[in-house]
């Protein structure tokens, strides 16, 4: 089989060796904080190709020598007889041979202060992360503005790996939102330096670094007055953290899950039945309430991708939801009150029945949305009266 001829070499534009040598930008920060020995630095440029005219030759020597400098590097010229372009001085090697030059030349002389600032300021407040820092260095360069309110908050942790605080109560002098705005970064130096003492499982940033954070509220009605009094509840509508809301053991025969607000505060009196406001977390909220094994559970969202996807997220949880007002039928009676709206792709993971799965279809394929709000009431009565029948 006839081997293809490699393509000829080139020199590389003033750009491309500019770009080369930035890319070697990370490795120099590490070398600050390890005392390696980073310069002189080669710069790989290329060679010319050996069928190139003289002309061309000319002029991409002309360049190397214009772009060495423009950005700050030495070239090492060697005298070189050829049959092809007779004697000729040819570019041997290249180097940045020092700091200054090498900064200057690939533009990053005030990202390299403020990363030396920083590190001379992390071994005095947390030495611990030193070798964190050598191994992500660009990470000290794009939070170089907030590196040392990340120190504090680091230190704090050494001393303290489980504060069990809300992070505005960390006593350490940053803005009361500095936790919350940095998790990222917060997260990839916490995790090096607590290891174990983290909580691995957590799902929140809080859990993880053992602080407070505010449990989200279940918000639920009762729509029967005599199951509100057997419940023993003073008031119909209330809101509760959710730990206590799985909690409760509330003997209704019937719960309802709606995600519209004005759904939820307007929906008619009815026997043993409780509605929850998902407020479009509902399998969140959700999770985990032993009380709804021993109910009757429906869910009423918009017919639309997200009103769908929320109610598979409710059976992928293991609750037995059924469906109200969300079915084919429903969409060809009132698609004249549909409105553009947006869908995913693929309806392949979404637990719906037939008839839920055909109206998904025909709403996606038209590009549009019947939300709960804009059914007339007396079909949304009607659907009600068939569920706690």
């Amino acid at each position: 089989m006839k081997r293809l001829a490699a393509p000829p070499r080139t020199m590389l534009t003033a750009e491309q060796i500019q770009a080369k040598a930035r890319n070697k930008f990370p490795r120099f920060l590490r070398s600050l904080v390890t005392s390696e020995v980073f310069f002189p630095l080669p710069v790989r440029f290329g060679k010319p190709s050996p069928t190139a005219h003289l002309n061309d030759l000319t002029r991409d020597f002309t360049a190397l020598r214009l772009a060495s400098a423009a950005l700050g590097f030495r070239v090492v010229w060697e005298p070189r007889k050829t049959i092809r372009w007779h004697t000729q001085d040819f570019p041997e090697t290249a180097f940045y041979d020092d700091e200054r030059a090498y900064l200057a030349g690939i533009g990053r002389s005030r990202e390299a202060a403020a990363f030396k600032q920083n590190l001379e300021l992390s071994r005095t407040i947390c030495p611990e992360l030193e070798q964190w820092i050598a191994t992500h260095p660009m990470l000290v360069v794009e939070n170089d503005q907030d590196w040392p309110d990340v120190l504090k908050v680091c230190r704090y942790y050494v001393d303290n790996p489980q504060p069990h605080l809300y992070p505005r109560q960390l006593p350490i002098g940053i803005h009361s939102k500095f936790v919350d705005w940095h998790h990222d970064i917060l997260r990839s130096t916490l995790d090096y330096l607590l290891g174990e003492r983290i909580n691995a499982t957590a799902k929140s940033f809080e859990e993880r670094y053992h602080l407070l954070r505010a449990e989200p509220q279940v918000r639920f009605r009762f729509l029967d007055e005599e199951l509100q009094k057997l419940a023993g509840f003073p008031v119909s509508d209330v809101a509760l953290p959710r730990s206590t809301f799985q909690t409760l053991t509330i003997p209704a025969a019937t719960c309802l899950v709606v995600e519209n607000r004005m759904i939820f505060l307007t929906l008619p009196q009815l026997p043993n039945t409780v509605v929850i406001l998902g407020d479009g977390k509902a399998a969140a909220l959700l999770d985990g309430t032993e009380w709804f094994t021993r109910c009757r559970l429906f869910y009423w969202g918009d017919i639309d991708d997200s009103g769908f996807r929320i109610l598979s997220s409710l059976r992928a949880a293991g609750h037995l939801f059924e469906s109200i007002l969300m079915d084919l039928h429903t969409w060809e009676e009132f698609e004249y009150l549909a409105h553009p709206g947006a869908y995913e792709v693929s309806s392949v993971d979404l637990r719906l029945d037939e008839t839920e799965l055909q109206a998904w279809d025909r709403v996606r394929k038209a590009g549009r949305k019947l939300e709960q709000e804009h059914l007339p009431q007396a079909a949304v009565e009607s659907a009600l009266r068939k569920m706690s029948d």
